[in-house]
């Protein structure tokens, strides 16, 4: 009859399906899977999964086995992580030491790139991070920038940039006096696997002095964002990482040969050609 309520099976209700949905997803979570299967359900972990879940933390345990697996499979498990500390009160106090870890130079070369330093940029956006760890992060991006190959170069000092930026403290680096060019042992140990026990915040970017003679003339001209005041941030936005992420040593080349030479020596005077022998 109108106005009468329906009766809803139990086995239909919200709350049971949803447990049920939770129960699923824990179990298949748990079965050996193919590395390919487990990317792919990381993947949809964050916006298609947590949010139907009745109680997303029983997936703290899973998470943090994966976390240990190293490439795509262990960034994708911190984000998992990330979302369930933020937004579920989680507490992961080695989160910003698995991710200082996970950061290398052969993170520039994996076709995943692309998706992993979107999600590093999402872990450091927040202000909450202690100025002493964004230092270590930091300094961490110097010795890459200087490794790397240009795109990689470019990248990592993109994320210094917006670090200090985003952590005016921080820009006491710059100014910093210690330099392993000048022959001084450089405070900052790179060999610590805790970012809050590296000392970043006693060293300083010299290294940013060296990209200063870097090969590709992009990365050396790259340097002079660093001449700006970073105490006043209100003055300059952050820089767009897109144009970074993406970029590889193909991208480069095709770059730097279909530009047109504007001046290109074509003759050696005599004098200079008796000097090259």
């Amino acid at each position: 009859e109108e106005g009468e309520a329906v009766h809803v099976p139990k086995y239909l209700q919200e709350k049971t399906l949803k447990h049920t949905f939770t129960q699923a997803w824990l179990s298949f979570l748990r079965l050996p899977l193919p590395s390919h299967v487990l990317k792919r359900a990381l993947t949809m972990l964050p916006e298609d999964i947590m949010k139907n879940m009745t109680t997303p933390v029983l997936l703290s345990d899973i998470l943090t086995n994966c976390v240990d697996q190293k490439g795509l499979i262990g960034i994708l498990a911190l984000h998992g992580l990330f979302l369930l500390v933020v937004e579920h009160g989680l507490e992961y106090p080695n989160f910003y030491r698995k991710l200082y870890n996970m950061l290398t130079v052969s993170t520039f070369l994996t076709k995943y790139r692309a998706k992993f330093y979107r999600l590093v940029d999402t872990f450091l956006s927040t202000p909450l991070i202690p100025a002493y760890v964004v230092a270590a992060f930091i300094k961490r991006f110097a010795r890459m920038a200087i490794q790397a190959p240009p795109h990689g170069a470019l990248l990592a000092m993109a994320f210094i940039f917006n670090l200090i930026r985003r952590h005016p403290s921080c820009a006491m680096v710059l100014q910093g006096k210690s330099s392993s060019k000048d022959g001084q042992a450089d405070p900052y140990n790179e060999t610590e696997d805790d970012p809050a026990k590296a000392r970043a915040l006693e060293s300083s970017l010299w290294e940013l002095e060296t990209l200063k003679s870097h090969y590709y003339h992009e990365v050396a001209r790259f340097v002079s964002v660093f001449k700006r005041d970073m105490t006043k941030r209100n003055k300059y936005t952050e820089i767009d990482i897109e144009k970074f992420v993406s970029r590889s040593y193909d991208e480069t080349y095709r770059r730097e040969n279909a530009k047109r030479l504007k001046m290109c020596a074509v003759k050696f005077l005599d004098k200079e050609r008796e000097n090259l022998f």
